[in-house]
């Protein structure tokens, strides 16, 4: 009988085992389509999920947490190379095997800031969405995207709720807005892989990274600029020097009015319909300008530099993070008078203040002015004084943009007339009014 009683508790035993080996198979790849459900919202849950889940995730790949919040760690956020994290063993989603999960980071400039996580996936864009779309979040939204793939694509506009919307932009959205979607595209740089991920991109700042991507520490927020900023930052001793060099013993290019105010009427390309927008000068004590362009309420942008021609600091207001485009190396060569065949050089080197997060913001340009036959300045508008000297100036490597300026000889200025780009075609400003405080 003992011996009976023995045979059956090991055997009631060793099913209780076989059932729950038999189970947790099972229980993982519960926890990995929950969890890339939860994924697919493309909010802070997935960080949780990741967190509650993590014995069957961390079979998978190694997880960082904090909190109550759990991720897998790439190297860099940066897109080069070192933002992918491999799988241990592919994760079974939907019957398709995902390899790896990535975590990347783009400073785009006066489009935004660009956050995407996701997952790489064997197989075609069609084959992945078939199996994973049912398994996304409202993937019944999901739609053909201009990159080849599928996106579910929402829009927050001055911090208002998401608002869904049929398909993302085009063009990364600038600092007004931001755009959120799920996307399902071609990898781009590998054959049968596809990226399953969540893009944030546009005006992203640190109270949307916390509801969104509370998986990023803190200290790598965005920067909250002062608006005091533009005052703030110093222009490079090395770099007043040269302009003072440059302009030595040369009136032309001292200010000759307290302050003006003139209003443009401008075409960017022949496409464009035509906008207005206000431009205030005031000339400082050492012979500098400060400017303001106010192109409506919600955006401008404060320059300092020298005759409208040589740039020394700037920063867009509204449509930017706010940063200060400044420059840290200057070659400048003015004459003393400008005969019509003269050439006028300026080389810069500017970068952003404070540093961007995932780019080197140094931009090299080299300008070329050529100087044309004078003309009275009343030909532009009655109410402008003096001469006026015509000047075809060249921007970029290939001299793709051209801008037709003119020097206010009887002010120390130089206003542009309009502008041609290789790609958009000609753009044309006219002066609708012109005032002048001596």
């Amino acid at each position: 009988m003992n011996a009976i009683r023995a045979v059956t508790r090991a055997g009631v035993a060793w099913g209780a085992a076989f059932v729950c080996l038999a189970w947790a198979p099972l229980a993982q790849a519960d926890a990995i389509e929950d969890g890339f459900t939860d994924f697919s919202v493309c909010d802070a849950g997935f960080f949780r999920t990741l967190n509650r889940d993590a014995a069957a995730w961390s079979h998978i790949v190694p997880l960082e947490a904090r909190g109550d919040r759990s991720w897998p760690r790439a190297p860099d956020r940066k897109p080069a190379g070192l933002n992918e994290v491999a799988f241990r063993t592919p994760a079974d989603i939907g019957g398709m095997k995902a390899v790896s999960y990535f975590d990347e980071a783009a400073d785009l400039g006066s489009a935004g800031l660009s956050y995407r996580w996701g997952f790489l996936v064997e197989g075609d864009v069609d084959a992945v969405y078939n199996r994973l779309g049912p398994l996304a979040y409202q993937g019944g939204r999901l739609r053909p995207s201009d990159a080849g793939g599928y996106a579910r694509t929402e829009i927050k506009v001055l911090g208002f709720r998401w608002l869904p919307v049929d398909v993302p932009a085009r063009t990364p959205p600038g600092y007004a807005r931001t755009e959120r979607a799920l996307l399902i595209e071609p990898d781009g740089r590998r054959r049968n892989l596809t990226r399953v991920s969540c893009r944030l991109q546009g005006g992203v700042n640190a109270e949307l990274l916390q509801e969104v991507r509370p998986d990023i520490d803190p200290a790598d927020y965005p920067v909250q600029l002062r608006p005091a900023l533009f005052d703030e930052v110093e222009v490079p001793p090395g770099v007043r020097a040269s302009l003072d060099a440059a302009r030595a013993g040369k009136d032309l290019w001292t200010p000759k009015f307290r302050k003006l105010r003139y209003t443009v009427a401008a075409k960017p390309s022949k496409h464009d319909s035509e906008t207005t927008y206000t431009v205030e000068v005031e000339a400082q004590p050492d012979g500098l300008l400060r400017t303001r362009e106010t192109y409506d309420p919600s955006f401008n942008v404060q320059r300092l530099g020298l005759a409208g021609l040589v740039p020394l600091k700037t920063r867009m207001n509204g449509l930017s993070d706010g940063r200060v485009l400044l420059v840290g190396g200057l070659a400048a060569s003015l004459p003393a008078s400008l005969p019509p065949g003269e050439d006028i050089l300026l080389s810069t080197e500017q970068r952003d203040v404070p540093a961007r997060s995932f780019a080197d913001a140094r931009q090299k340009t080299t300008t070329t002015c050529k100087v044309k036959a004078a003309y009275e300045a009343s030909a532009i508008l009655s109410s402008i004084p003096g001469r006026a000297i015509g000047l075809t100036c060249r921007s970029g490597d290939a001299g793709a943009d051209t801008e037709e300026r003119a020097f206010l000889e009887g002010l120390g200025l130089v206003i542009s007339l309009g502008s041609r780009n290789e790609s958009s075609g000609p753009g044309s400003v006219r002066i609708v009014r012109f005032e002048v405080e001596r």
